[in-house]
């Protein structure tokens, strides 16, 4: 028995013996119960293995993490970590070898290696194509998807991409991709496409299916709303394996479309399993917060305030606003009202630029490729407490920067962890190089020229490998208007700020939920308060209740004035407790 579970928690864990899909509210303590039979089926397996996937490095630290005390479970023939590194790992790591006759090496996107991109050869001055705009199959053959050409690439390259020169664009796409295969670099959705188009073929199938079927007896997907059609092609292969599949999520949380996440399907998938589970007490939030997470949510399924804000009365707060930069006094004030710190008190949006507006910091992209800059924005971010992902992200930036200056164009086309295994760097230290570094540069009181000369200086003597030389002459200094940016971030109004995105899967003592003045429209017309209004069941909804289901005791809505009527009766009719 597991006393500190709940009866439904403790179902899970002890009591669920086939392949199931658990559906589960936020701050319903599904971390708890997941580490629970994850470490109950580990210590039921002398032989196989048990494995815990998740779809972000920083769920699965926060696995790892509470595993801490188990090492045992850390180590084979069990696994932890994202579901990608496990499709890499078991399906298509044992095949690799023996068709490109060189071992693979993953990397997170293209934005990872050089050769992300390639310029057409037209006379018209055309942004570069990017590889991100194609679809490759298993052989390494593109196929462009106009539909992800971005707005900033233009109307001139988006005509020739999907008009004459269409062929050609494909062809040079597909010999880079090819010829990154050939060196053993594969991006996540090339892996998980290979393991699938392996795993359908019956030759290959045929290799995989023994050492996989004798490898694992149960995975445990977390987060299982973010799977794509690759990810349940994969989960259907694994159950023809014998393997039992346990899937938890909450399939109003599926906010990642643009990475090919398919909720429907997963609803369908999850449904076609022997059992069925249901987590619906909220540990995390208040009769209020639970209330407003009930009429956001597309599948209308409530949640029960359980947790210690369960006897809370304090409402949803409505803030109108009429300029941007009054969000920031409000929000705090509102905040101070109610015994929350700036600390404890986070804004978040759906689009970056719309978060940093609200906080007072510069809403455009400063940084850009400047390698300077991203030290700066880096510091920034480690010094303001910004939310995980955006501070790993900036933190990867720099890392690249500073391998750059030893590795030079290495990193056109092998992975960050090939080019450190080549140059005898190990990746424990140039994290922990890339923390000090941007920590300990401020750039207060110093010209743009002045810091990037500090900053090479520092690099130099970096405590680099003996055998490595050191060049800098990428680290130039940013334009005196980018560097004015950088400096207005620093002094910003120290709120917090991120996107919904950032934050998934966190949870904060008070968050302002903003929309802004200008809200997106769908391909139909409709905004984000249509979708609300009338039932449509759309991402943006299901982003803005992700946003609103981060709070824990204090939650206000912050909308521009002429919407606030509109918003007020939106939650008198779902029967929301709130105060303007």
């Amino acid at each position: 028995m597991t006393p500190e579970l709940t009866e439904d928690q403790r179902t899970l864990v002890e009591e669920v013996a086939e392949s199931a899909f658990v559906t589960a509210c936020p701050g319903a303590g599904k971390t708890r119960a997941v580490v629970a039979r994850y470490l109950r089926r580990v210590d039921e397996e002398p032989r196989k293995g048990i494995a815990l996937v998740s779809f972000t490095n920083a769920a699965v630290e926060e696995v790892r993490n509470r595993c801490v005390d188990r090492q045992d479970a850390m180590k084979a023939p069990h696994f932890v970590g994202t579901f990608d590194g496990f499709i890499a790992r078991y399906l298509v790591a044992p095949l690799y070898r023996a068709v490109f006759e060189v071992s693979p090496r993953l990397v997170q996107s293209w934005n990872d290696i050089g050769l992300s991109s390639f310029r057409l050869p037209v006379k018209a001055r055309v942004p570069d194509v990017e590889l991100s705009w194609f679809d490759y199959d298993a052989s390494g053959r593109a196929e462009l998807r106009p539909e992800r050409i971005p707005r900033k690439a233009g109307p001139e390259l988006k005509g020739l991409l999907t008009g004459t020169r269409r062929a050609e664009a494909e062809h040079r796409a597909g010999a880079i991709h090819q010829g990154l295969l050939r060196v053993g670099t594969l991006t996540c959705d090339t892996s998980r496409r290979l393991a699938r188009a392996w795993t359908e073929d019956p030759t290959m199938r045929a290799v995989i299916q023994p050492l996989i079927a004798n490898r694992f007896a149960e995975i445990i997907v977390d987060e299982a709303q973010d799977c794509g059609e690759d990810e349940l092609a994969i989960l259907q292969f694994l159950l023809e394996c014998g393997i039992q599949v346990l899937m938890l999520g909450d399939l109003d949380q599926s906010i990642y479309e643009f990475r090919r996440a398919v909720p429907e399907r997963v609803k369908e998938f999850g449904a076609g399993l022997p059992q069925q589970l249901s987590l619906s007490d909220n540990f995390r939030s208040t009769p209020a917060i639970c209330a407003i997470n009930s009429s956001l949510r597309v599948s209308g399924q409530p949640d029960r305030a359980s947790g210690r804000h369960a006897g809370s009365a304090v409402p949803i707060h409505v803030l109108g606003y009429r300029r941007t930069e009054d969000i920031a006094p409000q929000v705090l004030a509102v905040a101070v009202e109610n015994g929350f710190s700036i600390g404890q008190t986070i804004i978040l949006s759906h689009g970056g630029a719309d978060a940093l507006r609200a906080v007072g910091a510069a809403a455009a992209d400063v940084v850009g490729s400047n390698r300077v800059a991203a030290v700066v924005d880096a510091g920034h971010k480690l010094r303001t407490g910004s939310d995980g992902n955006a501070r790993i992200a900036a933190l990867e930036r720099v890392e690249r920067y500073l391998i750059e200056a030893v590795a030079g164009s290495s990193l056109a086309e092998l992975s960050l962890d090939a080019v450190l295994d080549a140059n005898g760097i190990e990746r424990r230290w140039l994290r922990d190089t890339a923390i000090r570094l941007c920590q300990s540069l401020e750039p207060w009181d110093k010209t743009a020229s002045g810091f990037s000369a500090e900053l090479r200086s520092r690099v130099v003597q970096l405590d680099w490998p003996p055998q490595l030389a050191v060049n800098c002459s990428h680290f130039r200094a940013p334009t005196t208007d980018a560097w004015e940016e950088l400096l207005k971030a620093e002094a910003a109004s120290g709120l917090l700020s991120s996107t919904i995105h950032g934050v998934k899967g966190q949870e904060f003592p008070a968050v302002a939920l903003t929309l802004p003045a200008r809200m997106r429209k769908d391909t139909t017309g409709r905004t984000v308060l249509d979708d609300w209004e009338f039932g449509f069941q759309t991402e943006a909804r299901r982003v803005l209740y992700v946003g609103a289901s981060r709070a824990q005791a204090l939650l206000m809505l912050v909308v521009p004035a002429v919407q606030t009527e509109r918003v007020t009766k939106l939650l008198s009719r779902d029967a929301v407790p709130y105060q303007v």
